[in-house]
């Protein structure tokens, strides 16, 4: 069991971060909604708060990730003493139809800033786009392409916003920053379809699943934690780029520092939940714990 647990190619998932949710209720504090605003978007409905505008399909995932929001925003003021603007977020939940937008340029972006921060100047953000999206690697990874993009948290700059999102200049010109975050329930379904996808994958049978049965209900709420603390650092390079005064170098690091503070708490969890399991954070770089969601597309078979 402990062997088939050291293998990343049955689980298809980054490890990240730890991620506390309260329960499952709405915002703390509503605001009043900006009246010129669309009340209603792509199924979402407008919920105005001290620290975000969140465009969300349910009060409880709007309460889900203004939480998140919140405990991030605190973080971002005391580590960095920045300004920590209100911005736009835009929230996929289970049950959500995609919204329209242009993905690709979006998803290109993302890798584009990712590349930036860890140095790999050979990679290559569009070929990274196509073959995330390949028909035969979305299907070994066991989810849609819709599914895979709604479970990817995105931090977008004003100018992304206003290119790739259909909400006009009236909503982003009104926000310091702009990120789409998914629910820690749209991650289970996630985990489990690409969990279920890598089992069959290895061929393993009933009688193994069934061994494996306890180590996984102990290693499948970490997965998810470590998923759901991407949405944390997503929100931090958020906030971090709407610091016009900082240089470029500067925050690149206070990110970086974020994300290895993150990403080795999870280390950590794992390590002492089930010790010897694989652990693949990306420590010290900001952006990869999002790209690591673009990797749960590669093959199940493949081997470490």
């Amino acid at each position: 069991m402990r062997a088939l647990l050291r293998k990343p190619s049955i689980f298809c998932t980054p490890l990240a971060g730890i991620l506390f949710l309260g329960p499952g209720c709405g915002p703390s504090t509503i605001l009043k909604n900006p009246e010129s605003w669309p009340q209603q978007w792509c199924h979402r409905r407008l919920s105005t708060t001290p620290h975000a505008y969140l465009y969300a399909s349910s009060d409880s995932a709007a309460g889900e990730i203004d939480r998140t929001c919140a405990r991030v925003t605190r973080e971002f003021v005391h580590d960095t003493e920045g300004r920590a603007g209100r911005g736009l977020i835009i929230v996929n939940d289970r049950a959500d139809p995609i919204f329209q937008a242009d993905w690709r340029a979006i998803y290109i972006a993302s890798k584009r800033r990712a590349v930036e921060l860890s140095g790999r100047a050979d990679a290559d953000a569009e070929k990274a786009w196509d073959e995330a999206m390949s028909e035969e690697k979305l299907a070994d990874a066991g989810i849609s392409r819709d599914l895979l993009l709604q479970m990817t948290p995105f931090a977008l700059s004003s100018a992304e916003a206003r290119e790739h999102l259909q909400l006009g200049p009236l909503v982003i010109d009104q926000v310091s920053w702009v990120a789409i975050l998914p629910t820690r329930a749209l991650l289970r379904e996630a985990m489990r379809k690409t969990i279920d996808a890598g089992l069959k994958q290895e061929k393993v049978g009933l009688v193994r699943r069934m061994a494996l049965a306890p180590m996984l209900a102990i290693f499948e709420p970490l997965m998810i934690d470590a998923l759901s603390t991407m949405r944390e650092v997503v929100i931090f390079e958020a906030l971090a780029s709407s610091e016009a005064d900082w240089s470029e170098a500067h925050r690149d690091s206070v990110v970086r520092k974020f994300a290895k503070k993150k990403f080795g708490d999870v280390e950590k969890r794992i390590n002492h939940a089930v010790p010897g399991a694989p652990s693949q954070p990306p420590t010290s770089r900001a952006s990869e714990g999002r790209n690591e969601i673009n990797r749960t597309t590669s093959s199940p078979a493949s081997k470490e």
